[in-house]
């Protein structure tokens, strides 16, 4: 598995930052449809989305382990909330 930083910073383009936000707000990624994925704090869609992400980048990021697949939609893994900061 490439490091956290290599494919938050290089490889993917999402900032760690970013990423530490949808730690704290338990962010979930939707995938239905087509086009951007919405990311939903709690999952909540009955909000608006706080982030928009390419469907490119979420792919790239699931692939990097980043992201896991739940039934309500992709989260953070366990392996990346470990290693964020």
């Amino acid at each position: 598995m490439a490091s956290l930083e290599s494919v938050v910073l290089g490889n993917v383009g999402l900032g760690s930052a970013v990423l530490r936000r949808f730690k704290q707000e338990k962010s979930v990624v939707i995938t239905q449809g087509s086009g951007p994925c919405p990311v939903f704090a709690r999952g909540d869609r009955r909000t608006a989305p706080t982030h928009w992400l390419a469907r490119d980048m979420v792919m790239q990021l699931e692939a990097a382990g980043i992201l896991s697949r739940t039934p309500r939609g992709l989260v953070l893994s366990k392996a990346a909330i470990s290693r964020l900061p």
